[in-house]
């Protein structure tokens, strides 16, 4: 099980899964990152997929904000609404509820991911507040730690990756 290092004040979320990990002043650094690679790529793989889609301003790949030529005209994204985060994973912020649903709707679009990521949340057990404090504190160890605690399957990790390559294309 990867060692998790005390360096910094738990938040509420990681003190409440503390029991998970354990720090072990002993353990080399090699070690921790030998563990992080064998024990679940997909996973760690999988977790960074949705940092990445939760600290973007739009997960929406059409979005007009990305594209620099409507990027002034898309009055949605500096609205006080943004950021709107996905209610089925919360793991997706879109910029406006137009977004979003253009994001669901399409042929690439989150839904492909969203139960996805939902699969795993669940099988961690976790409340939306935990979960998402997940990704305002990133920790890829306290993760790892997490997964290997509850047994989450590599094959969720594996099977949110394979729904994702059509967004990432």
């Amino acid at each position: 099980m990867p060692m998790i290092p005390a360096t910094r004040p738990l938040s509420p979320a990681k003190r409440k899964y503390s029991e998970c990990s354990s720090t072990d002043s002993d353990s080399e650094d090699s070690d921790e990152d030998e563990d992080k690679e064998n024990l679940s790529p997909p996973l760690l793989e999988a977790y960074r997929l949705i940092l990445s889609l939760y600290h973007a301003k739009c997960t929406y790949s059409g979005c007009p904000a990305q594209n620099p030529k409507t990027r002034r005209r898309h009055i949605l994204c500096s609205t006080p609404s943004y950021p709107r985060v996905c209610g089925g994973c919360s793991g997706a912020n879109f910029c406006s509820s137009q977004c979003q649903r253009r994001a669901y709707n399409s042929e690439t679009g989150h839904h492909a991911v969203c139960g996805r990521i939902q699969d795993i949340r669940r099988a961690l057990g976790m409340r939306t507040s935990d979960w998402i404090g997940l990704f305002e504190e990133p920790d890829e160890d306290f993760f790892l730690a997490l997964c290997d605690h509850f047994g989450v399957e590599q094959s969720l990790g594996e099977a949110l990756l394979v729904s994702a390559r059509n967004i990432l294309r």
